[in-house]
């Protein structure tokens, strides 16, 4: 198998890995063409898919060009559908998609979450902690706002003060 044949085929595991849908329709036109070309040794074989959508159609172009099929797209709206013709360069790959898409489910493994604790601190005490009053509560904006007013008329007065300078 070439560089470029195992590229397509490590695309195409790619792109359909985690999407089960897609998954299952490769897998299952993989083994498809597999018995296809294990029952069938004529060379003028012909296989004509069912009609689906213009995405499942794209995934299996790309993997009627592994197995090295002869393709077209027929038909027209909800009715068009693949025809796979056998030609001398059609064969079972020595990688299939299959293959690839075991090696990703073995790289994937669970993710492990740890909660962080703060030393010191246990949970409910803080600045904000439920022991304080409403009233403490209710006055912490205005006491922000107050410094906040403050400091801009502390600068207006120094900038006012050293404009009549």
């Amino acid at each position: 198998m070439s560089l470029t044949e195992f590229a397509m085929v490590e695309e195409l595991a790619f792109l359909i890995k985690d999407n089960l849908p897609c998954k299952h329709l490769v897998l299952s036109m993989e083994e498809a063409f597999i018995n296809f070309l294990q029952d069938d040794p004529r060379l003028d074989g012909v296989l004509e898919l069912e009609p689906m959508n213009p995405y499942n159609r794209l995934l299996i172009h790309r993997l009627a060009d592994i197995f090295g099929f002869s393709h077209h797209s027929v038909g027209e709206g909800d009715g068009r559908h693949l025809i796979l013709e056998r030609c001398s360069e059609t064969s079972i790959p020595s990688i299939l998609v299959s293959d690839l898409l075991w090696q990703y489910d073995d790289v994937q493994s669970p993710t492990n979450i740890a909660v962080l604790r703060r030393k010191g601190v246990q949970p409910g005490q803080g600045e904000n902690s439920a022991t304080e009053s409403s009233n403490e509560r209710k006055a912490t904006p205005f006491t922000s706002r107050e410094r906040i007013f403050l400091a801009d008329e502390c600068e207006t007065a120094t900038g006012k003060a050293e404009a009549t300078k």
